[in-house]
């Protein structure tokens, strides 16, 4: 017999709390489910209208989530999780909330960010699609629509090229508008729209193979719809009898939708808007199917603790990963990508050299090639003090594989690409840890010199040797066409950027041609 182990995961809803209790089989890395248990409670219906949850809806959550230890503790399971997003994040007295939780229970709350949230619900659902599909030779989207927000992810030949969360879920959307089908589709064309112009950013993706959704309500009434579509826990639903589904229900009032699937009104609401939204993104893209895996959020965060990598070290597949969303990110700025291109080559060859004197690491690595790529999309914005526009965008991004941790010191490398060092008065600089400052500080003082070595983006400079000498660092260039005409521009332009090399590493650097 396998050997086995017990989990559970309380995931603290918009609409309910659930818990389920997993036994994970350690040959097969499967997960069985035992107990799946959901209570109803309107938390969300709180936060996003009054921004807060009232005390009698905590006393209510505290009543459940005991009861829930209590089958934990009669399993005498030893792993379990205690998970919130949207409804219980956003609300202006979380840490009241999640004290009082812990002191009543003795439960501590987890609130998963929106960045987190995003890489969960991915890895989940590609863990279940990857079992019948070959995700990593096709153009994937994963859709992923929930009370609070939306997740993005596009994935080209099993590399993700673009991910996007929108604090727009389908609570929100019923919140905002007097409900009936022909406002909730005018409400929702217009991010189908936006999501085919991020699309034309990426010419190389001619077709999505795999439209790829997750929403519970949407997936339980097609249950009782489909049933006959469901294989190996993946519900995989033509395209036209989608349609032809939606097109029913539009036609049908709400009294009798709720008849019918026995829906109380808020969640016939909500399922309605998750239903057309996934339909007109269905309609916009090109693809035979729509596939929805039989997942939920704590299920996904159960499947991701379970097969969770105790190192911090990433593993290739998440570094081409991080790289390619970064590109995407540069593509939706407008970026000029063979500068960026150049400056991350130039650097990265100066870091590699310099490595095993100053021993940098892997990590150090994959933030100042992301730096470099996206150092000067704060264009985009405006071209004066587009490096603090830069830091800006990158700290509001998302890319799957970063924490918005690393997301921070990211954007403060690119924000001083150029202009002033850091100084004490710079309070996004000062507000990392001080082991963040240094590392922000070292690879600052490389990407000047890459940016200045490329000053007229024109990547005049092939490659670089670099020797570390006693009193001076030397870079030795290889031009194109050896035009050594550009010497001593490249000469001047480096040296109004080399301060911070020259100030963190002690040694100023000298430009020479090679011979």
């Amino acid at each position: 017999m396998d050997e086995t182990k017990l989990y559970a995961v309380i995931d603290i809803g918009a609409h309910s709390i659930k818990m389920i209790i997993g036994e994970k089989l350690k040959k097969k890395g499967l997960i069985k489910i035992i107990e799946n248990l959901l209570i109803p409670i309107a938390i969300g219906n709180e936060t996003f209208k009054d921004g807060v949850v009232s005390n009698n809806t905590i006393d209510e959550i505290i009543n459940i989530l005991y009861n829930f230890k209590q089958i934990i503790n009669s399993y005498k399971i030893q792993n379990y999780y205690a998970i919130a997003t949207s409804s219980i994040r956003e609300a202006g007295n979380s840490e009241i909330l999640i004290e009082r939780v812990y002191k009543m229970t003795g439960i501590h709350i987890e609130v998963i960010e929106n960045i987190d949230e995003s890489r969960i619900l991915h890895e989940g659902m590609r863990w279940l699609v990857e079992r019948e599909y070959n995700l990593n030779k096709k153009n994937s989207l994963f859709f992923s629509i929930s009370a609070g927000s939306t997740e993005i992810i596009l994935e080209y030949k099993g590399k993700i090229l673009f991910s996007e969360t929108h604090h727009l879920g389908t609570l929100k959307i019923v919140k905002d508008i007097n409900f009936s089908i022909n406002s909730l589709l005018y409400k929702l064309k217009p991010y189908a729209n936006n999501f085919l112009n991020s699309l034309k950013r990426f010419p190389e993706v001619k077709k999505i193979n795999y439209f790829v959704c997750l929403n519970e309500d949407v997936l339980n009434i097609l249950k009782k719809e489909f049933n006959n579509y469901l294989d190996n826990d993946i519900f995989k639903i033509p395209k036209e009898i989608f349609n032809s589904f939606c097109m029913e229900i539009g036609n049908i009032n709400l009294e009798k939708i709720q008849k019918r699937f026995d829906l109380n009104e808020n969640f016939t609401k909500t399922t309605l808007t998750a239903l057309f939204m996934l339909n007109i993104f269905l309609n916009a893209i090109q693809t035979k199917n729509i596939l929805m895996p039989n997942i939920n959020f704590a299920l996904a965060y159960l499947i991701n603790a379970t097969n969770r990598k105790k190192s911090n070290i990433l593993d290739e597949e998440t570094k081409e990963n991080i790289i390619s969303a970064a590109i995407g990110i540069g593509r939706k700025y407008q970026y000029d990508e063979e500068h960026a291109l150049q400056v991350r080559k130039l650097a990265l060859q100066i870091f590699d050299q310099m490595r095993p004197l100053f021993n940098f690491n892997d990590k150090e690595r994959i933030y100042l090639e992301v730096a470099c790529l996206l150092h000067d999309i704060g264009i985009f914005v405006s071209p004066n003090n587009h490096n603090k526009n830069s830091a800006k965008l990158i700290e509001s991004s998302e890319i799957l594989g970063f924490q918005n941790s690393d997301l921070k010191i990211v954007a403060q490398i690119a924000r001083y690409h150029r202009k002033s060092p850091p100084k004490q008065s710079h309070t996004e600089y000062m507000n990392l840890p001080m082991e963040s400052r240094l590392i922000v500080s070292k690879l600052a003082a490389i990407i000047r010199i890459a940016d200045a070595l490329d000053n007229l983006h024109n990547s005049i400079v092939e490659n670089i040797k670099l020797n570390i000498h006693k009193e001076f660092c030397e870079l030795i260039l290889k031009l194109k066409d050896n035009k050594q005409e550009y010497i001593d521009i490249l000469r001047s332009s480096v040296q109004r950027k080399s301060d911070m090399f020259e100030n963190f590493f002690g040694i100023p650097v000298k430009i020479e041609r090679e011979i």
